[in-house]
């Protein structure tokens, strides 16, 4: 696991070789199992603008699909994101101060999304604190696209696979449209997106 810092253009952070080999194998095998299960844009809550989903590309929610969230492996692996020492420890020191929230991160959604020819996500918030998101894909990437994109900013982050990126969710972002180079979804662009939140109950 390499994790990288950056102030510029905003604070963020990204991660290479995120999951152990063992980790991503059996990612993989549950998204095999996700894949034909996935849902349009509608029933996944995805962003609106004047009645239009602002997505095109099929996700589900593995806390929905899961009676007991632990039985999913993408659920238990991906926690290590809130418990990461490093990672704690640059977020609470690295960043700039709205990155202090993230050690109290004590909830979250947990989206797996397959974006294949065609399919996008417009520009659009998060309605959470951070958003952490994962990108899997085959190797060589049998796609073009898909790259996240900052319009405030100017900014293109191409996330290869095995990479995470966290942000703060209130960032408009963009996924650009992928353009694929075959006719199997497995060969699409996979993302495993956390939309952390922070509850005080006092």
């Amino acid at each position: 696991m390499e994790i990288s810092s950056f102030k510029k253009p905003f604070s963020h952070i990204i991660i290479s070789d995120y999951y152990t080999k063992e980790e991503y194998d059996l990612i993989w095998n549950e998204l095999v199992y996700l894949q034909p299960r996935m849902r349009h844009p509608q029933e996944t809550n995805a962003a609106m603008r004047d009645g239009v989903h602002l997505k095109r590309g099929r996700g589900i929610y593995v806390d929905n699909l899961f009676v007991e969230r632990n039985m999913s492996e993408v659920f238990n692996i991906t926690r290590k994101i809130m418990s990461t020492n490093e990672i704690l420890e640059i977020t609470d020191s690295k960043l700039d101060m709205y990155f202090k929230l993230f050690k109290h991160i004590d909830t979250d959604s947990t989206l797996v999304q397959l974006y294949t020819d065609g399919d996008y996500y417009h520009a659009h918030n998060d309605s959470s604190v951070f958003t952490t998101t994962s990108v899997l894909h085959k190797t060589p990437k049998p796609y073009s696209g898909g790259e996240f994109y900052f319009p405030d900013f100017d900014y293109t982050v191409d996330l290869t696979d095995n990479q995470t990126l966290i942000f703060p969710s209130i960032l408009l972002h963009q996924i650009r449209e992928v353009t694929l180079n075959t006719d199997d979804p497995m060969d699409g662009r996979f993302s495993i997106s956390q939309l952390m939140r922070v509850f005080v109950n006092r």
